[in-house]
């Protein structure tokens, strides 16, 4: 991916790469540029996933909050190279859209700060949580977060976190001389919200991956 032709401007330290969201490579076509890189949907993913979730109160929480027909959405692995600067805080999505839950799997232990663990802000994922009971995204860069405070999760391999898209969160700057390696898979409920599903070929489901 990295010897392909890339966007103009600075060189990042922290790649996301991205997998097929259905089994093998669904014939795609050689990549050209790195926004068209996608790592095939392999048998080992399969069982990565399949480990995390079947049997596991992490795959028991997201049928809770999604349902087994959720489909994945998203798959990739997201590495921070030694001296990546930290992100600014965000969120995957905006009220309004269909609910997504994001797991974060652990790929080697992530037990020091310094190697830029993600920072969540916690209670910022649902319209209860802000006043007047309306989800609000976060601040700007530098903006005031109040009382509000962030938390990060010193993880061991294979242990996961799991982020409602809404929360505001920011991977942390590693400053330590290890790459950080984190595989997230995104499920979501097009049905959520009142919404019908959008038609749309068959694809992964959560239950194919969590009983």
């Amino acid at each position: 991916m990295l010897s392909l032709p890339g966007t103009l401007g600075a060189p990042s330290d922290r790649h996301f790469l991205p997998f097929a969201t259905c089994r093998g490579d669904g014939g795609a076509p050689p990549p050209t540029h790195q926004r068209d890189f996608l790592l095939p949907f392999s048998p080992w993913v399969e069982e990565v996933l399949q480990i995390a979730l079947r049997g596991t109160e992490a795959g028991a929480i997201l049928v809770q909050a999604l349902g087994r027909d959720a489909e994945l959405d998203g798959l990739q692995a997201i590495t921070s190279e030694p001296g990546t600067a930290a992100q600014d805080l965000h969120s995957d999505a905006a009220w309004g859209t269909p609910r997504t839950v994001t797991i974060f799997l652990a790929l080697h232990d992530i037990l020091d700060e310094t190697m830029g663990p993600t920072r969540f802000v916690p209670e910022t994922h649902e319209p209860r949580c802000f006043p007047g009971r309306r989800w609000m995204p976060p601040p700007r860069v530098g903006g005031d977060l109040g009382e509000r405070r962030t938390a990060w999760f010193a993880l061991r391999t294979g242990d996961a976190v799991l982020m409602d898209s809404l929360t505001w969160h920011g991977a942390g700057a590693n400053r330590g001389e290890q790459r950080r390696t984190l595989l997230a898979a995104s499920f979501v409920n097009r049905s959520s919200e009142g919404r019908l599903p959008a038609q749309r070929p068959p694809g992964l489901r959560l239950g194919d991956f969590a009983l």
